[in-house]
């Protein structure tokens, strides 16, 4: 009876921890705006009441989230517009593009009021610091450029890439600046101490960074199909998530940090969960590759740009728990002076074997699951020399095999490693079975 109530207890938990999960709905294509060129990128300014996008034919327009109308064009620049970015307190917009050059506009009067020139290649990258008058740049010539907002004067040059930099993105505290490359790795950048640490992973060129808001996660899309979760605190590479066919050209966290969402070469949005991994939602309505994406930082609008000619706005419903399951992370603190050894520290126990927690608790599973079948067998023992020794391995092993994929599935969110180890493990108990 005790291993009984000891099993009926594990199921009541883990149906209690799948009950606190988050969910997210999303409705239809609320509305849609058409353009007359391909669309390169999209932003949410903070308040959320206004969507910036920049296309190919160098034309940059604002809408309005709540009347769909347009309420602004910009025609200053001369070819592709490849990034636009809202500063933290939505008083400028900034863009970027072929024509080697970074533009501030005025919010309100759509003026513009700031040109940063570069004459070293074009821009693909833009991105307001949170806590200092800056703005960093990615561009062709491999760098990253700080620019003073006020001034329009270079700061400084950030170089370490050996390919054109794609993509640049600041922390929630500014701290860090993450740059991803052509050169198929990414940088963390230390900007006050000079600190610099390069994530390896990706097999092909890097597209495209973000960081969670708390500080926790760093995304990277690229060429390879595949998006990675980095963490921060330690550099290490956290799991990868697959399921694109084709390249990931953009990537984007939700605001309280729960998904992730990706679009892709393969005219797909996808929505994952972060700290399961597993894909959530498949949003398929462009007709040509997904360029750009972001959530409103409300939290109630999915924005997607595509090479169809369109931005499609997708209608949030988050069913969030009570209990938030990530409290945010404090700022890593470096040093001020560069260390000597710039990689993260060689064992970090929950950092570095995430894995053998989680294969504990399935061992554990399974012993339970034994011991509760052992236990009926002997009860049932009377009728034992009348049941063939292979039916009660068969039933065993299915028992056993079932049980083990839906526990590994759950902890690892992988159908394929969760049915190989259900296949091997009933396998091996139908075997052992047999031979008691």
């Amino acid at each position: 009876m005790m291993l009984i109530k000891i099993w009926i207890g594990l199921l009541t938990s883990v149906m209690c921890i799948s009950a606190l999960a988050v969910e997210l709905q999303i409705s239809k294509v609320e509305t849609q705006w058409q353009h007359n060129d391909k669309i390169n990128t999209v932003v949410f300014s903070p308040d959320s009441q206004w969507i910036a996008i920049g296309s190919d034919d160098g034309l940059l327009q604002i809408w309005n989230t709540n009347t769909w109308k347009l309420q602004q064009s910009l025609t200053e620049h001369r070819g592709k517009i490849f990034s636009v970015a809202y500063s933290p307190n939505g008083q400028w917009l900034t863009s970027a593009g072929i024509d080697n050059t970074i533009k501030l506009w005025n919010v309100k009067t759509g003026k513009l009021i700031q040109k940063f020139q570069e004459n070293q290649g074009f821009i693909y990258s833009i991105a307001f610091s949170p806590n200092h008058p800056w703005l960093a740049s990615g561009s062709l010539d491999k760098t990253i450029k700080l620019w003073e907002i006020n001034s329009g004067q270079l700061k400084q040059t950030l170089q370490g890439h050996q390919d054109t930099v794609r993509a640049v993105a600041f922390s929630s505290d500014g701290d860090w600046l993450a740059s991803a490359s052509d050169d198929k790795t990414l940088k963390l950048w230390k900007i006050e101490s000079g600190w610099v640490q390069t994530l390896k992973g990706h097999q092909d060129r890097v597209t495209s960074v973000a960081f969670s808001k708390d500080r926790r996660w760093l995304a990277s899309g690229s060429f390879d199909n595949t998006i990675k979760l980095w963490e921060v605190k330690s550099g290490k590479l956290s799991r990868t998530l697959q399921g694109h066919k084709y390249a990931v050209f953009a990537i984007a966290f939700y605001p309280d940090g729960y998904w992730l969402v990706s679009g892709s070469l393969d005219k797909t949005i996808k929505i994952w969960g972060i700290e399961s991994g597993r894909l959530l939602h498949t949003l398929e309505s462009h007709q040509d590759y997904v360029s750009s994406i972001a959530f409103s930082p409300d939290g109630r609008w999915l924005a997607s740009a595509s090479a169809d000619n369109t931005v499609k706005l997708w209608k949030l419903n988050p069913i969030l728990p009570t209990t938030k399951p990530v409290q945010p992370l404090q700022s890593p603190h470096i040093s001020k002076t560069p260390p000597q050894n710039i990689n993260p520290p060689t064992f970090v126990f929950l950092e570095t074997f995430p894995w053998l927690i989680k294969i504990i608790i399935i061992i554990a599973g399974i012993i339970l699951l034994l011991f509760f079948i052992w236990s009926i067998i002997q009860q049932l023992s009377p009728l034992r020399p009348h049941a063939p020794r292979i039916m009660v391995g068969i039933i065993v092993g299915v028992t056993v095999g079932v049980t083990t994929t839906s526990i590994t599935y759950y902890l690892f969110g992988s159908p394929e490693t969760a049915t190989i180890v259900g296949i091997f493990l009933a396998i091996m108990t139908h075997y052992l079975m047999k031979e008691v």
